[in-house]
Parts: structure tokens; C-alpha cells; sequence
């Protein structure tokens, strides 16, 4: 575990490095990053080996990027399911 968990947050900042150019200027795009890297790390979290510990750290941060969507007003569902996307939600 010692050995891979360097790899796993080498793993994560080099993702945060590509999906943030720039400091956000606005909310907009904090919201786009946001997005963004959630989408990102559910591909990792979904895509990757149950046994291989980087697919855990992807899935606890998909989680917690989720929480952070819901704190930026957004809302995960549609009627249906199976098209289901992240959309600010309606008040």
C-alpha cells in the first residue's frame, strides 16, 4: 500500500493539473472544473480494477467532488435514469 499510494496522488494531481489551466475567474468556470474533474474520476472509478487500491481513491473522490456539486447548487438525475447528468438544480 505504501508504494502505491504515492502513484495514486501523483495520479491525481497530474489530473488536476490538466483539467485546471488556469485559476478560475468566475463560477462558472469553477462549476465547469468541478464537473469536470467529477466526470473524470468516474470514468477512473468505474473503469477501474476492484482489487487495485487507485480505483478506491477514485471512487472517495468522485464522492466527494458529488458533495461539493450539491454545496455549487447542482443536482444528479433526470426522468430517466439511465441519461441521468449533473444540472443545476431547480428552485
Amino acid at each position: 500500500m505504501k508504494k502505491v499510494l504515492p502513484a495514486v496522488v501523483a495520479a491525481l494531481s497530474k489530473l488536476i493539473n490538466e483539467l485546471i489551466v488556469a485559476p478560475p475567474t468566475c463560477a462558472e468556470s469553477l462549476d465547469n472544473n468541478v464537473l469536470a474533474m467529477h466526470a473524470k474520476l468516474d470514468e477512473l472509478c468505474r473503469g477501474g480494477s476492484a482489487d487495485d487500491p487507485a480505483t478506491q481513491v477514485s471512487c472517495d473522490a468522485r464522492l466527494n467532488f458529488e458533495q461539493t456539486l450539491a454545496q455549487l447548487g447542482y443536482c444528479y438525475g433526470s426522468g430517466d435514469r439511465t441519461h441521468a447528468t449533473w444540472h443545476k438544480c431547480h428552485r
